[in-house]
C-alpha cells in the first residue's frame, strides 16, 4: 500500500513539474513582445496556426539559436501581408519534377568545372553541342511523361495558411548559413539580413520556391563561389544568367498556367512571364546563393507606356540594378542617374510605415500602384530627385495628394505621394522627379480630380548651385493660330536617330558580277536620312543583275527597314508595279506633286518576308551589314526607295486620329480626322497651350505637346523642348 501510496506522490509530483514547465514556458512566449506582434499572423493562419508555433518552439530550445528565432518572429510577423496566388495541376507536378531533375544531372555534367572559370565558358561550342544532344534525350522523356491537359486547382491564400514548419526552418537555417559563409551576407546589419537574404519571397502573390536549403544546394553549383568584389558577383549573375537560359533551351515549352519552382523553366511557351516573375524568383534565388539583392520597381517611364521590375543589390555592392535572365550588372560608383525612368520602389518584406497604405485616412482611395504596404521610395539613389510644396485649397477628408505622369491608355499614372497639410492649404512631395511633366491629382472616391494645371518641374543648372524651377504649361496668354499642320503624335527617338546617323556612308554598288569584284559606286549617303520613305538618286545609266546596299562597317543590323528598287516606266519592264508614295507633309507638298513615273521592280528574289520588303518599317535585316539584290536579268534602276528603320509614330494615312486640348483640368476633345496624306490640319488651335493627339487604329505611344511661335509641334522631352525651355 506504502508503495502505491509513493507512487502516487511522485506521479503526481511530476504533472505538477510538467504543467509548471508548461506554464513557464507559455508564459515566456507571451511575455516576449515579438511574441505579441505575431498574434495577427496566427489568428490568419487558422488550422495552420500549429505549423508556425512549432517553428518558434523548434528555436526556442537552444540559446544559441536566440537570432534565428528573432529572425523568425521576422517571418511569421511579416508574413501576415504576404499572399500565395497558385495554379496547381495536380496530375502534372511529378512529370515536371522528374524532368528538371533529368536536366539537371546531365546538364551538370557538362558544365562540372565551369563554375568557377570565364562565364564565357558557358557559352563555348562544347557546351552548345551538349546542350544540344542533352535537349533531345530530354524531348524523347518528355513524349512519355503524361504531360496531357489536367484540371486546375486555383488557389490564393495568405501565407500563413499554407507555409508549413519544415519549409521556414529549412528558409531559416539556409539564411543563417550564409550569415556565416558569404562574405557578402556577413557584413550586413542583422536589418538588412533580414530584409535580404531571409525572406522567401519578394512580391505578393507569386508562388513559394522551394525553400533556401534546397535552392542553396540546386543552384551554387552553377553559380560558383561569392567573393567580396564587384567582379566576382557580375560573373556569379552570368553564370545564373546561363543556367536559366540552358535549362529552358533543353526543356522547352510548359503549356499550363502553373509556375513555381520546376516550372520556371518551361516558360519559353508562356506570354505572361515577365520581369516581375523574373526579379521575384532571381531575388529568391540570388538569395539562398549568398547574394543579397532585393527587387524594385520603377512605377512609370516619362515616355513610355508600363512599368518594370529589376534585381537591386544590397547598398554595399558596388554593382547596377539589372534585369535576370538578359541583363547583367555593370560596376559603377553611385549614384548613376537615370533620364527616363520615374520613381523606384523597393520591395520589403516587413511593412513600411511611411507609405499611403498607412498615411492615408479611413477609407481613402489608394492607386494600385502606390498601395502596397511594402514599398519604399529608393529614387535618390539612380534619379534626380527634390522636394516640392504645391498649394492645396481643396475641401477633402484625405492625407494625400499625388504627382501623376501622362499614360496614353490612362491618362495619368500616379508616381509619388505627398502629404496635405491641411491647415496651410499645402501638400509637399518629397521624391518628385526632376525634369518631369506632372499633374497634380488626388481622389474622391476612386475618381481622380486636379488640383492644379499641369507644370514641369525643370533643374536650373544656370546658377552655381542647381535650383528647380516649376513652369506651367498651360498658359492664359496665347497667340491663336489659324491653321496648323500636325505631322506627329510622338517625338522621334533618340534611337531612332541613332540609326539615321549610322546610315551615313552607307554605299549603294552595281555590277554583273555576282562576287561583286567588279562594280561600279552608285551612290554615297552623305546625310542622315529621317524616319520616313525617301529617294535616293543612283549615279550612272547603265543596267546591273546585281544590287549591293552596304551600310558602314561598324553596323551590326542594316537599319534600312524598306527597300523598293525604281525603275522609269520608259524601259518597259515587266513585273513591275506603283512604287509606294512618298510621303506628303502640307498641302503646299500636295499641289507641287508630280506623278510619279517610276515603277517598283518585282522579282523572284524580292521575297516579302524579308524584313527589308514585308511592308513594316519598324523591322530590319538583323546580324547583316548589307542587303543583296540578285535579278534575272540587268535592269537600269534610277531611284532606291527607302525608309530606315523607325517607330512609325507619324501620321498614317487613313488611320482615325483624335486631338485633344488640356482646359478645365482635363483632356477635352477638339476634332478627329482620318487624313488621306501624312499630315493633319487643324484651325484656330493656340501657342502656350497642351494638346495630345492619339491614333485611335494603331499604335500607344503618344506624348503630349506644344505648339510654338513657328506653328511646329515641340513635344515634351523632346530636344526641340529643351531648347523650348531656354527660351522661358
Amino acid at each position: 500500500m506504502n508503495n502505491i501510496l509513493n507512487r502516487f506522490k511522485i506521479f503526481t509530483c511530476f504533472i505538477l513539474l510538467l504543467v509548471s514547465a508548461i506554464a513557464r514556458s507559455q508564459n515566456a512566449k507571451y511575455n516576449n513582445p515579438e511574441y505579441n506582434q505575431v498574434v495577427n499572423t496566427f489568428k490568419q493562419a487558422n488550422e495552420n496556426r500549429k505549423e508556425l508555433e512549432r517553428v518558434l518552439t523548434h528555436y526556442n530550445q537552444n540559446p544559441k539559436d536566440s537570432l534565428k528565432l528573432r529572425a523568425a518572429y521576422f517571418l511569421i510577423k511579416n508574413m501576415y501581408w504576404g499572399y500565395t496566388a497558385t495554379r496547381t495541376i495536380k496530375t502534372n507536378k511529378a512529370a515536371a519534377e522528374r524532368i528538371v531533375r533529368l536536366t539537371d544531372s546531365l546538364y551538370y555534367i557538362l558544365v562540372k568545372g565551369k563554375n568557377e572559370e570565364d562565364p564565357k565558358e558557358l557559352a563555348s561550342d562544347a557546351v552548345v553541342k551538349g546542350i544540344g544532344q542533352i535537349k533531345k534525350v530530354v524531348q524523347q522523356e518528355k513524349k512519355k511523361l503524361n504531360f496531357e491537359p489536367a484540371p486546375q486547382i486555383i488557389e490564393e491564400k495568405p501565407d500563413a495558411e499554407v507555409i508549413t514548419a519544415a519549409f521556414l526552418i529549412e528558409q531559416i537555417d539556409n539564411a543563417f548559413y550564409q550569415k556565416e559563409n558569404s562574405p557578402l551576407v556577413k557584413k550586413m546589419s542583422f536589418e538588412d539580413f533580414c530584409e535580404y537574404t531571409l525572406p522567401y519571397r519578394f512580391i505578393p502573390g507569386f508562388p513559394m520556391l522551394k525553400s533556401g536549403k534546397f535552392l542553396f544546394g540546386f543552384f551554387s553549383k552553377y553559380i560558383g563561389k561569392v567573393e567580396d568584389n564587384p567582379v566576382s558577383i557580375r560573373d556569379c549573375i552570368r553564370r545564373y544568367n546561363a543556367t536559366v537560359r540552358n535549362f529552358k533551351t533543353i526543356i522547352g515549352g510548359f503549356h499550363y498556367s502553373e509556375y513555381g519552382f520546376e516550372e520556371m523553366f518551361f516558360f519559353n511557351s508562356w506570354s505572361n512571364w515577365d520581369c516581375f516573375d523574373q526579379s521575384n524568383f532571381a531575388a529568391v534565388i540570388l538569395n539562398a546563393c549568398g547574394i543579397p539583392v532585393a527587387v524594385e520597381n520603377n512605377v512609370a517611364y516619362k515616355k513610355f507606356l508600363n512599368h518594370h521590375a529589376n534585381i537591386y543589390f544590397h547598398p554595399n555592392v558596388q554593382l547596377t540594378s539589372f534585369s535576370p535572365e538578359n541583363e547583367y550588372p555593370q560596376i559603377s560608383q553611385f549614384p548613376v542617374f537615370k533620364e527616363d525612368v520615374l520613381n523606384f520602389y523597393r520591395y520589403h518584406f516587413s511593412v513600411q510605415p511611411q507609405t499611403p497604405f498607412f498615411l492615408k485616412s479611413k477609407n481613402e482611395y489608394v492607386p494600385d500602384e502606390l498601395l502596397s504596404p511594402i514599398i519604399e521610395d529608393i529614387s535618390k539613389r539612380t534619379l534626380k530627385i527634390t522636394s516640392i510644396k504645391l498649394n492645396f485649397s481643396q475641401q477633402t477628408k484625405n492625407n494625400l495628394a499625388y504627382l501623376a505622369t501622362f499614360n496614353s491608355q490612362n491618362k495619368f499614372v500616379a508616381t509619388t505621394w505627398g502629404i496635405i497639410n491641411h491647415n496651410e492649404e499645402s501638400v509637399v512631395f518629397e521624391n518628385a522627379v526632376l525634369n518631369t511633366m506632372y499633374f497634380p491629382i488626388y481622389f474622391e472616391d476612386t475618381n481622380i480630380q486636379l488640383f492644379g494645371n499641369p507644370f514641369y518641374l525643370a533643374e536650373d543648372s544656370t546658377k552655381e548651385e542647381s535650383t528647380t524651377k516649376i513652369i506651367e504649361l498651360v498658359k492664359n496668354k496665347f497667340v491663336l493660330l489659324d491653321t496648323t499642320y500636325l505631322l506627329r503624335k510622338f517625338p522621334i527617338k533618340d534611337r531612332s536617330i541613332e540609326v539615321s546617323n549610322s546610315l551615313i556612308g552607307t554605299t549603294i554598288l552595281g555590277g554583273n558580277d555576282s562576287t561583286f569584284s567588279k562594280v561600279d559606286t552608285l551612290y554615297i549617303l552623305n546625310y542622315a536620312p529621317p524616319p520616313y520613305f525617301q529617294d535616293i538618286h543612283l549615279n550612272g545609266n547603265k543596267a546591273y543583275k546585281y544590287f549591293k546596299i552596304q551600310t558602314p562597317q561598324k553596323n551590326l543590323n542594316m537599319y534600312f527597314a524598306e527597300v523598293e528598287y525604281l525603275t522609269d516606266k520608259k524601259h518597259q519592264y515587266e513585273n513591275t508595279s506603283s512604287p509606294t508614295p512618298l510621303p506628303v507633309f502640307n498641302y503646299d507638298e500636295l499641289n507641287n506633286h508630280r506623278p510619279d513615273s517610276l515603277l517598283k521592280i518585282w522579282d523572284e528574289n524580292i521575297i516579302e518576308t524579308l524584313p527589308q520588303y514585308d511592308g513594316n518599317v519598324e523591322t530590319c535585316p538583323k546580324n547583316v551589314n548589307a542587303i543583296t539584290l540578285s535579278l534575272a536579268e540587268p535592269r537600269r534602276v534610277e531611284v532606291i526607295r527607302f525608309a530606315p528603320q523607325n517607330e512609325n509614330n507619324g501620321i498614317i494615312k487613313f488611320n482615325e486620329y483624335v486631338l485633344f486640348e488640356w482646359e478645365e483640368n482635363d483632356w477635352i476633345e477638339i476634332g478627329r480626322q482620318n487624313p488621306e496624306y501624312e499630315f493633319l490640319l487643324f484651325k484656330n488651335l493656340k501657342t502656350n497651350k497642351l494638346y495630345w493627339l492619339k491614333n485611335l487604329s494603331a499604335g500607344t505611344e503618344e506624348m503630349p505637346f506644344i505648339i510654338n511661335d513657328k506653328r511646329e509641334q515641340v513635344f515634351i522631352y523632346s530636344h526641340e523642348f529643351k531648347e523650348y525651355l531656354k527660351t522661358l
